[in-house]
């Protein structure tokens, strides 16, 4: 598909995931934690994931099988060789310092790993705290287990939302600033919540549940958007590169970006915890991190939105090889 119609239809793609957490979360709370005890309640809760696995590897070898043989004869012709054989083209495997390598040559990949990068990181940072608060609340394992049912469905619901208007914002207004949503969002949010960590006393109870509560809407917007915005925006910024920079660059950013946001919050997170006893008591560390990468994120949609917006209006020959090196 072309960037324009990108614009149009992959915010759309996104709606099917929304049934997902709605279906999964309603399992959990009316199902799954009315168990007798914890164990019945992960017993139902495994049996219900390997039921998804089957599901999973059946709809994969359908659609797989399906796109094969409806591809099978317009791709025959085109892949012919110079003595008439047949072409196959396998996909690249790359080490991990060869991934690296491979980022770093191209400021395009840069600037979207960083987003990829700071997405997890700022999620993580926000959801250990958001977590943390909520086994304080919630002590009990069947009470906190019904609340995250719940909890799972309302993101469903929400991302139908964002995707709606998300669809809309980047047609009328661009990648740019569809882009630049989530982060805004994230960071706005999270500014009532982190005055709670760092200022108000939790011990009480009245306090712990107005900090839950804006913990809530925190991590689901962050969720919701990440479903309807993020990742749309994501895969569209894929479209203008040439073939090699879009599967080496896909596979790199897939790989190390989103782990390295999520182990690396992990890791810093667990040596804040040695310094200062708990994770709420290293709120005032956390928040300067969470802002800090917060506008890195930012500073890479402006770059990333300027290089996008002229590689889509330019040759898409040329355009890639503007992109591919800084």
């Amino acid at each position: 598909v072309s960037p324009k119609e990108a614009q149009r239809f992959y915010p759309l793609f996104a709606y099917t995931s929304g049934f997902g957490p709605i279906l999964a979360g309603q399992y959990v709370a009316r199902y799954a934690s009315l168990a007798p005890t914890f164990d019945g309640s992960i017993r139902r809760l495994t049996a219900a994931i390997a039921l998804s696995g089957v599901m999973i590897l059946f709809l994969n070898h359908s659609v797989t099988n399906y796109v094969a043989a409806n591809e099978s004869a317009s791709t025959k012709s085109a892949s012919k060789g110079k003595d008439g054989g047949a072409v196959k083209k396998s996909k690249p495997k790359m080490t991990a310092g060869e991934s690296v390598k491979f980022l770093a040559s191209s400021q395009y990949l840069r600037c979207l790993a960083t987003l990829v990068i700071s997405y997890g990181l700022m999620y993580n940072f926000t959801e250990i705290s958001w977590k943390s608060l909520l086994k304080k609340k919630y002590p009990d394992a069947l009470d906190y287990q019904r609340f995250m049912g719940n909890f799972s469905s309302i993101v469903g619901a929400s991302t139908f939302a964002v995707i709606f208007c998300g669809s809309n914002l980047i047609k009328h207004l661009g990648w740019r600033i569809g882009s630049a949503a989530t982060p805004l969002v994230m960071a706005t949010v999270s500014i009532p919540f982190f005055i709670m960590l760092v200022f108000m006393d939790l011990s009480k109870q009245s306090v712990l549940g107005q900090a839950v509560s804006v913990g809530t809407a925190l991590i689901l917007l962050s969720r919701s958007f990440k479903y309807g915005m993020f990742d749309a925006t994501t895969q569209m910024a894929y479209i203008p590169l040439d073939e090699e920079s879009k599967v080496k660059g896909k596979a790199a950013i897939d790989v190390l970006g989103s782990r390295l946001g999520k182990s690396g919050a992990s890791f810093v997170q667990q040596g804040l915890v040695l310094a200062f006893g708990n994770i709420i008591n290293a709120a005032p560390v956390i928040g300067i991190l969470y802002y800090s990468i917060a506008a890195s994120w930012l500073s890479a949609v402006y770059t990333l939105g300027r290089l996008y917006e002229s590689m889509t209006q330019s040759n898409p020959s040329t355009a890639a090889r503007k992109g591919k090196r800084s």
